[in-house]
C-alpha cells in the first residue's frame, strides 16, 4: 500500500477493502475493531454496562436487610 493510498483512506476519500484493513492491523499489531470507530451511542452504551456491572458488583454484597 502506498503513502498516497493511507493518506486517502485517513482524509476518508477512500475506503479500504477489508483484506486491507486486515493487512493493516496485522503490520500495526492491533485488533482488527480498532480499525472502525467506535460511535457515540456504543460509548454510551459501553458505560451504561460499565455502571450496570459497578452497581451489580456492589449489591451482592449488601446483606438481605440492606438490599
Amino acid at each position: 500500500m502506498s503513502v498516497q493510498m493511507i493518506q486517502q483512506v485517513e482524509r476518508g476519500v477512500t475506503a479500504p477493502s477489508f483484506c486491507t484493513l486486515e493487512a493493516l492491523s496485522n503490520a500495526l499489531n492491533v485488533p482488527l475493531a480498532m480499525m472502525f470507530p467506535v460511535t457515540v451511542s456504543a460509548k454510551r452504551s459501553m458505560a451504561k454496562d460499565k455502571a450496570v456491572s459497578a452497581i451489580t458488583a456492589n449489591a451482592v454484597r449488601l446483606s438481605r436487610e440492606d438490599a
